[in-house]
């Protein structure tokens, strides 16, 4: 069993194994982008995501908007009203044909030692499932950057190390990430849907990070829209 150390801000995971001798294993996000070396981003990033997953599992597990609101780290609860019916329509959608949602699941591979968690599974009435992950992001996936604007990946990053890239655009870092979930199931004997009915599906979410004007700080500034 492989699990999330959600105590620590390190994203790690380890395997359980009896208890006593615990295994690290890398996450794909650090796997694909290296250390996250610049604290203060990682924080707010990490906050905000943590609040969209939490409105994400509250609607999974039926809950009313009142019952998670009061979680919020970040996000004002006009901005968590907003996202949660947005989020709600497009799973309502997701699921016409009696799928059902589990969230937060966790793919590894214990060959690699690598692991990562899918914000969402759908399964569908056969058994097959299908990863759904949220992405937040300042710049719309609309634009030129998100899609063709290459980035320098960190020397410690393992595509770089093993796979001789250099650079990666956003899209494309997440693809690699999503693919690298939907692989780690299917070698742990899931069966995957089929493309077409949501083997991988992205919901990409559009929000402002700014810099307080006071303490030059990064921070949260709202929520703009689902984005694709």
């Amino acid at each position: 069993l492989v699990v999330l150390n959600k105590a620590g801000e390190d994203h790690k995971y380890f395997e359980v194994g009896d208890g006593k001798n615990l295994i690290e294993y890398m996450s794909m996000s650090q796997a694909i982008k290296g250390k996250f070396v610049d604290s203060e981003s990682k924080k707010i990033n990490l906050d905000v995501g943590n609040d969209f997953d939490a409105l994400v599992d509250g609607i999974v597990a039926g809950l009313e908007l009142n019952q998670v609101i009061g979680n919020m780290k970040v996000i004002s609860a006009k901005d968590a009203e907003k996202a949660w019916y947005q989020l709600q329509g497009v799973l309502f959608t997701m699921t016409r044909n009696d799928q059902i949602l589990i969230p937060q699941v966790t793919f590894y591979d214990s060959a690699t030692k690598k692991a990562g968690t899918a914000d969402v599974v759908m399964i569908d009435t056969e058994g097959k499932i299908g990863i759904i992950d949220l992405k937040t992001s300042i710049r719309t996936i609309r634009a030129d950057y998100y899609k063709d604007q290459a980035h320098l990946l960190a020397d410690d990053s393992l595509l770089k190390i093993q796979g001789n890239y250099t650079e990666l655009s956003t899209r494309g870092q997440h693809g690699v990430q999503v693919n690298s979930y939907r692989r780690m199931a299917e070698n742990m004997g899931y069966k995957m849907m089929r493309d077409e009915f949501g083997a991988v599906t992205t919901i990409h979410l559009l929000v402002d990070i700014g810099v307080d004007k006071d303490t030059g700080k990064k921070v949260y500034k709202g929520f703009k829209r689902l984005d694709g």
